[in-house]
C-alpha cells in the first residue's frame, strides 16, 4: 500500500493524496500491469484503435480518482490528458506520412517527461545479451559433436555500423539502425529472442554499473510498491508505457515486414538520440508470462541502447562472460519458481 500524507512537487505546486486515492491508484496499476500482459481482448483491433481504446480507459480512470479532488490533482491531470493527446496525434500523424511532425511530437513529448531517468540505486548491476546461433547446420553439427565452440565476444556484441544492412527491425530500433539489447535475466533473453529447446543459445553478461555511463530514460511499467513520490511520474508516464508495451500479433511477428506496434516505441528512440543527456531508456518485456509481483520485477527488464561512437566500450561484452545455456534445463528451473509463486498466491 502506497503511505498516506506524502507530497509531491514539481516546483509549480505540492500535492497531497488522501488514503482512498493511494488505494486506487494501486489498484489502478495492479490492473494496468494485467491488461498489458494479458492483451486478450484485442481481437481484431489494429494497434492504432487497440491503442487509443487502452489510452481511453486508463484516462476514465484516472479522471475518477483525480477530478476535481484539489488544485494539485486538476493540474496532474491535465498533463496527463495532454499525454494521451499527444501519443493519438503522433501515432495518427504517422500513418497519415506526417513523419517529421511526429518526430517533432514525440521529442517534445519525451523532453516535458523525461523527467523519469533512473539512477544508478534503480538500475540492477547484471545484464546479459542473448543471441541465437542454431540457424547455421555446420555450427549445429560441429557444436552437438564437440560441444567446444562458442561466439566471439564480437559477435555477441552490437552490430558494427560496417553491418548496419544486418540491422532488422525491432521493438526500439528502426531497420538499419544497430542497438544493443540487454535482459535483466536470462529467461527474459531467452524469451526475447523467442529461443526453442532445439536452438544453440548464448549469453553474454555484463556487469557493472552501465547507468554511470548511461543516462537512462525510464518507461518501464511502475515498480512494485513504488517510492511515493514517483506515483505522480508514473501517473504521467503510464500513457507513454502502455503506447510502448503493445504485442505483435503471433500470426504477423514472422511474417510482417512492417510491425505498427512499433511505431511509437521507435519514434521514442530517435527522439532519446536527440534529447540533451538521454543515451538509452529501459523498459518492461512484453514477453512476461506472469504479473509484476515484488519477488519478480527485475526479471522482465530490457536496456535498449543505440549506437553512439563514445559508449564503444560497453557494447563488447569480456570473453570470459560467454556461455552456453541450456534452454530445456533454463525454462524447466523458471516453470518451477512459477509453480512455486503461484503456490504462495493462491494461499
Amino acid at each position: 500500500m502506497y503511505k498516506d500524507k506524502t507530497r509531491y512537487n514539481n516546483n509549480k505546486h505540492s500535492m497531497l493524496f488522501s488514503i482512498a486515492q493511494y488505494e486506487k491508484i494501486e489498484m489502478l496499476f495492479h490492473d494496468l500491469d494485467n491488461w498489458l500482459m494479458r492483451q486478450d481482448d484485442r481481437e481484431s483491433q489494429n494497434y492504432q484503435d487497440y491503442v487509443n481504446s487502452l489510452l481511453d480507459k486508463y484516462k476514465k480512470r484516472v479522471e475518477k480518482i483525480l477530478i476535481n479532488k484539489n488544485e494539485g490533482n486538476n493540474a496532474l491531470l491535465e498533463q496527463i490528458n495532454d499525454n494521451i493527446y499527444k501519443i493519438k496525434s503522433i501515432i495518427n500523424n504517422y500513418l497519415d506520412s506526417n513523419i517529421l511532425q511526429s518526430i517533432q511530437d514525440t521529442k517534445t513529448l519525451v523532453t516535458k517527461n523525461k523527467g523519469g531517468c533512473v539512477t544508478d540505486t534503480q538500475l540492477i548491476t547484471t545484464w546479459y545479451r542473448g543471441r541465437i546461433f542454431s540457424n547455421l547446420d555446420y555450427l549445429r553439427n560441429s557444436f552437438q559433436l564437440h560441444n567446444d565452440w562458442k561466439p566471439s565476444a564480437k559477435e555477441m556484441g552490437i552490430l558494427p555500423k560496417t553491418m548496419r544492412h544486418l540491422a532488422n527491425t525491432q521493438r526500439f530500433s528502426m531497420l538499419g539502425f544497430p542497438c544493443l539489447y540487454l535482459g535483466s535475466s536470462i529467461i527474459d533473453c531467452i524469451k526475447e529472442c523467442r529461443a526453442n529447446k532445439s536452438d544453440i543459445f548464448f549469453a553474454a553478461k555484463y556487469e557493472g554499473k552501465i547507468v554511470d555511463k548511461l543516462k537512462v530514460a525510464d518507461f518501464r511499467i511502475p515498480r512494485y510498491k513504488q517510492d511515493n513520490e514517483k506515483i505522480c511520474e508514473d501517473l504521467k508516464t503510464w500513457p507513454i508505457v502502455i503506447a510502448c508495451t503493445i504485442k505483435v500479433p503471433k500470426e504477423k511477428e514472422n511474417v510482417a515486414r512492417f510491425k505498427d506496434e512499433y511505431i511509437f516505441p521507435q519514434l521514442l528512440m530517435l527522439s532519446i538520440k536527440y534529447c540533451d543527456n538521454v543515451d538509452a531508456c529501459i523498459y518492461t518485456s512484453v514477453h512476461r508470462e506472469e504479473p509484476l509481483l515484488k519477488d519478480n520485477v527485475s526479471l522482465w527488464e530490457n536496456l535498449a541502447i543505440p549506437y553512439n561512437n563514445k559508449y564503444e566500450s560497453i557494447f563488447t561484452p569480456p570473453e570470459n562472460s560467454i556461455s552456453y545455456i541450456d534452454i530445456d534445463k533454463e525454462m524447466n528451473s523458471f516453470q518451477e519458481k512459477q509453480n512455486r509463486t503461484k503456490e504462495l498466491l493462491a494461499k
